[in-house]
């Protein structure tokens, strides 16, 4: 996963800079531990901190105007499959992943937009679908 690129990147940045090892590898361990994949990995204050804030940004609009592209682009995605799939996320994030109540907090107002957006969303597809039809 590219946490772990990025830890090992920081490494030396991190040196260079001056910092002692023992400060290095705790800032490697918290980047590593923002992947979904390293949950089981989280500690810290920091850890969690590190892993809510990169997954705070896939709940809300901007989730929604990140995710599908990158879905599309990347996956091959069909545009209702990465549509979807976004949605799938967004709930699976809100309901289970987060490690803090702030950040749970601070996602309950992006769900609840996010919601509304996609019950637009599905308007707009649909009535255009139908236009389509015609």
């Amino acid at each position: 996963m590219h946490g772990g690129i990025s830890a090992e990147m920081t490494g030396p940045f991190l040196k260079g800079l001056g910092f002692d090892s023992e400060f290095i590898e705790r800032v490697k361990h918290t980047i590593i531990c923002h992947d979904t994949g390293s949950l089981d990995k989280v500690k810290s204050v920091e850890d969690r901190i590190m892993y809510d804030a990169d997954k705070l940004q896939v709940i809300g609009p901007l989730g929604f105007c990140r995710g599908v592209p990158y879905f599309v682009m990347f996956k091959d995605m069909k545009l209702e499959e990465a549509v979807q799939k976004q949605k799938n996320m967004q709930i699976r994030v809100f309901e289970k992943n987060l490690q803090t109540k702030t950040a749970k907090k601070i996602a309950k107002h992006s769900y609840e937009v996010t919601q509304e957006f996609f019950r637009l969303f599905d308007i707009w597809d649909k009535a255009e679908l139908e236009k389509l039809k015609e």
